[in-house]
């Protein structure tokens, strides 16, 4: 495996940071950086040993939300 792509991230109440619940956060924290600690764990290894390797992690709000199709214009 030469790249590896993290787009996993659990589902989040959106809000302002003083309104979250830390015990909420925390378990938002492990599940999102546990995924990740798995995915090192098993692939960088076998990367550093090559001398090549990417790790790429990506997230979005869209783990709460998915996107919608946008909605077309109506013709003149």
């Amino acid at each position: 495996m030469d790249i590896v792509v993290s787009n996993a991230a659990a589902p989040f109440p959106l809000g302002p940071l003083s309104g979250l619940d830390p015990e909420a956060l925390g378990r938002k924290a492990a599940a999102d950086l546990g995924v990740l600690h798995t995915l090192a764990t098993a692939f960088l290894p076998p990367m550093r040993q090559r001398g090549f390797g990417r790790l790429v992690v990506t997230s979005s709000v869209h783990a709460r939300l998915p996107a919608r199709p946008a909605r077309r214009c109506a013709a003149r």
